[in-house]
């Protein structure tokens, strides 16, 4: 059987599809495979991890292996290119981390542009930065992004809504402020998520965005009044429950940690984010693929056999 490196659950937007992508292990070489509903998805966790590569926007993103042979062509040397093994707390290699173009984007709150790159510099000038408010998982979160539908889904948002366009550097300065100001999450955990999987008050939801919409106002016109070029959006509740599957189950659904050794899989019913829900005989398994990507794995042709299945009847 043929070993690979997971890389990531990313989401398309025309259509919106959800897809999987991975390394042939000794290659540069990506496979997306997408995911649709009710296929049979089935995986067994290895015990390494290595490096998935990183984003250098030019070419963009690119395998290790890729931007080792980039980077010995452009200093004329030559070198064995090799896949380069990764701590548990890290997807790539410490060149890789350095490499990321846009990594400037994690710690900006608005107060100065310090860009990791000349590329992310020019990404965050025009004035095209959506600021949103979304409710995942019970909670709600404020972000910014340059491509709203693809990172809604990204996210397993349920709910969401456009308060403001704005230069990047302003954008990311009312989303700090909206935060700190209004007690509002910039990141939720995919726990959280798969704890509330299912979106069941609409309208109280609906309500709760409203709400911070009306007491967003005020932040982002006081940006406006610092500086051109921010313009608050007139504020559209949008669903996106419909994208990801089906989420009307009423039994327990068990999240499944990549531990080497063991198994994942079933017959695909949801994918929610970046978690792959599925059914195995009568039970119902989610996998958070963040905590998959750079672990080496192997596709399986038969159905998953997942450790502790049977004690399971006791929780119903």
């Amino acid at each position: 059987m043929l070993n690979y490196i997971f890389v990531n659950l990313a989401w398309k937007t025309d259509p919106i599809t959800s897809w999987l992508r991975f390394l042939h292990q000794g290659s540069s070489n990506y496979t997306d495979v997408q995911i649709s509903m009710g296929d049979k998805f089935n995986i067994a966790f290895l015990s390494r991890r290595f490096c998935i590569g990183t984003d250098l926007a030019g070419p963009g993103w690119v395998s290790c292996i890729e931007r080792q042979k980039i980077f010995h062509q452009a200093n004329l040397v030559t070198g064995k290119y090799q896949e380069i093994e990764v701590e548990n707390k890290y997807n790539q290699c410490y060149l890789c981390r350095q490499q990321n173009y846009f990594s400037c984007r994690i710690i900006c709150t608005g107060v100065k542009c310090e860009p990791s790159s000349e590329r992310a510099f020019e990404i965050c000038q025009p004035p095209d930065t959506v600021v949103y408010l979304t409710h995942i998982g019970g909670q709600i979160k404020v972000g910014v992004t340059l491509d709203i539908t693809r990172r809604w889904l990204e996210q397993g948002s349920d709910q969401v809504t456009v308060i403001a366009r704005a230069p990047g550097l302003e954008a990311r300065r009312i989303e700090h402020q909206i935060s700190e100001e209004l007690s509002v999450k910039t990141q939720i955990r995919n726990t959280t998520k798969i704890r509330n999987l299912l979106n069941t008050k609409t309208e109280e939801v609906k309500q709760d965005l409203q709400n911070k919409v009306r007491d967003s106002k005020r932040i982002v016109d006081n940006v406006l009044s610092a500086g051109p070029g921010v313009a608050f959006s007139d504020p559209k509740i949008v669903s996106l429950s419909k994208y990801y599957g089906d989420l009307e189950f009423h039994r327990r659904v068990t999240e499944i940690e990549p531990i080497p050794g063991t198994e994942f899989g079933g017959d695909v019913i949801a994918v929610k984010g970046s978690i792959s829900i599925v059914k195995n005989a009568m039970y119902y398994y989610a996998l958070d693929t963040k905590k998959f990507t750079s672990t080496e794995f192997q596709l399986l042709d038969r159905t998953a056999v997942i450790e502790g299945q049977a004690s399971l009847d006791e929780w119903f």
